[in-house]
């Protein structure tokens, strides 16, 4: 009987430790999942894009889409941009690129 009783408190603590492990593997998925939700979650957001010929001011610039065309075949998107530079510096300097959403 005293046998009996040493395994079973043996198995119980076994048994909690296992209930530890269990717990401490669910916390950090729950981070994870949690934390990176956006990478793995679709966008829900409304796609915000200028109309064509719109100018739009960028400091003392201002900038417009004369055409916008994607081919589906290629998967190759090609702008066309014009700007209006405002004088007020020596040098203006544009860098464009294209973000993912």
């Amino acid at each position: 009987m005293i046998r009996n009783l040493a395994y079973s408190n043996s198995s119980v603590k076994h048994n909690k430790s296992l209930f530890y492990y269990i717990a401490l593997i669910v916390i950090i998925v729950m981070y994870f999942i949690f934390f990176n939700a956006s990478s793995i979650l679709p966008d829900n957001s409304t796609v915000m894009n200028t109309a064509l010929g719109t100018e739009v001011n960028a400091g003392s610039t201002k900038l417009s889409i004369n055409r916008w065309e994607y081919n589906k075949d290629k998967n190759f998107m090609e702008i066309e941009l014009s700007y209006k530079d405002s004088g007020d510096y020596v040098t203006t300097k544009l860098n464009f690129s294209a973000k993912a959403k």
